[in-house]
């Protein structure tokens, strides 16, 4: 809502808005790289109020409906990644770094995401002295080059509005977390993950070409949060570790096979009784 508020449509009186102001809304969220489910569930929200409007008897149009027919569907199931998957992106790791091109954090950064289910901010904003060995828990306090309120980069909060929330660690997280070494340069030593989003970004484009392999990073997300539901079996458990606050959002995250369902069913048989 606050970043709907910045945009130069809310300068405008109500009853005066078209078509066309949602139309420019939607082109410069795009503009600015963001997906189409965040648009419209931007743009969900004003129709909201508009509908509100209407069944009041205060308004006859709603000017955002057409906008968000005309938005593209988003895949529904996103690309899941396999272990086969990760030991190509490895091998093509170790090829890259016999070149000049080679970036020695990306693999780190890619095996725990796909551990952790952070968001690629969160992964860049954590930080060593965040993270509790003893308890298998970390805190995400600060993200890293995440838009704020005004389109400006910043390092503070998370995205789901919370000053900071806490994550429990899978064994193979922390394992991971104590092969990974530590920066040099005193300024980036208690980073975890010590470079750029843009570096990170880059480095992954080339290791996608090199791999041959078309995953967006934000399937590592997904892999991560599906693998953790079959683990679970726990809807709120995988929230906790996501930081989903409902179920709906959850739930584009998560992609259950039908064999792993398959397994439970016979593992838990129906009552006789």
């Amino acid at each position: 809502i606050d970043r709907l508020l910045k945009h130069s449509f809310c300068q405008k009186e109500v009853s005066k808005l078209t078509e066309y102001d949602f139309i420019e809304y939607r082109q410069d969220r795009e503009n600015a790289g963001v997906s189409c489910s965040t648009i419209r569930r931007e743009l969900g929200i004003v129709r909201t109020i508009f509908n509100q409007l209407i069944k009041r008897r205060q308004l006859a149009y709603n000017p955002v409906s057409p906008v968000l027919r005309s938005l593209p569907r988003d895949r529904e199931i996103a690309s899941i990644l396999s272990g086969e998957d990760f030991r190509v992106f490895e091998y093509a790791h170790e090829e890259l770094n016999n070149k000049s091109t080679r970036n020695p954090w990306l693999f780190w950064a890619l095996k725990l995401a796909g551990e952790t289910g952070l968001r690629k901010a969160e992964l860049l904003g954590l930080r060593w002295s965040a993270i509790d060995f003893a308890k298998h828990v970390a805190t995400i306090k600060q993200v890293d080059d995440l838009p704020d309120k005004k389109g400006n980069r910043t390092t503070e909060g998370t995205k789901n509005g919370d000053p900071e929330r806490e994550i429990p660690l899978s064994p193979e997280a922390i394992g991971l977390l104590r092969c990974i070494p530590r920066a040099n340069d005193p300024e980036l030593s208690d980073h975890v993950i010590p470079i750029t989003y843009n570096a990170l970004g880059c480095a992954y484009k080339r290791l996608k070409r090199r791999a041959k392999l078309a995953y967006r990073w934000h399937d590592l997300r997904h892999t991560a949060a599906t693998n953790f539901l079959e683990r679970l079996k726990n809807v709120a458990h995988v929230a906790l570790i996501t930081g989903h606050k409902d179920w709906r959002s959850l739930k584009r995250y998560t992609h259950p096979k039908a064999s792993s369902v398959a397994k439970l069913l016979e593992q838990n048989p129906a009552s006789k009784e």
